[in-house]
């Protein structure tokens, strides 16, 4: 609500006030009428609930545009790390099996074989 929408309402509510000074309010309002004079203060109030609604959902659309586009940009971020972590993943166990391969199919002596066994057993490792 706008800061003279406030006063109105504080104005309005004000206990204070005697009757005749309300209606003579109202009559100017109204042009003479204190009917006329309550519908004009009506509809300044519905022009300010309006206004106020149409902010507030505007403020909300941007929040809720801003919130969408950076679950997406999470979600996005998610989505890439997982997939690059299943291919390093992927790359560290092809590499693994290459050289496997090569391990099982060169042929080790078995004199050096012994050797390099008995060499590990001693160091430690």
């Amino acid at each position: 609500m706008t800061t003279t929408g406030m006063q109105i309402v504080d104005l309005i509510t004000d206990n204070g006030k005697p009757a005749p000074d309300m209606t003579h309010a109202l009559k100017l309002l109204g042009n003479g009428s204190m009917q006329a004079g309550l519908t004009r203060i009506g509809n300044h109030f519905k022009a300010e609930i309006s206004a106020a609604f149409s902010k507030g959902l505007t403020k909300g659309r941007i929040q809720g545009s801003i919130l969408g586009i950076l679950g997406t940009i999470a979600a996005g971020k998610t989505i890439a790390l997982t997939v690059n972590k299943q291919k390093k993943s992927a790359a560290h166990e092809t590499e693994g099996k290459d050289i496997l391969r090569a391990m099982e199919t060169s042929p080790i002596p078995a004199s050096s074989s012994s050797a390099e066994n008995e060499h590990l057993q001693t160091s430690g490792k």
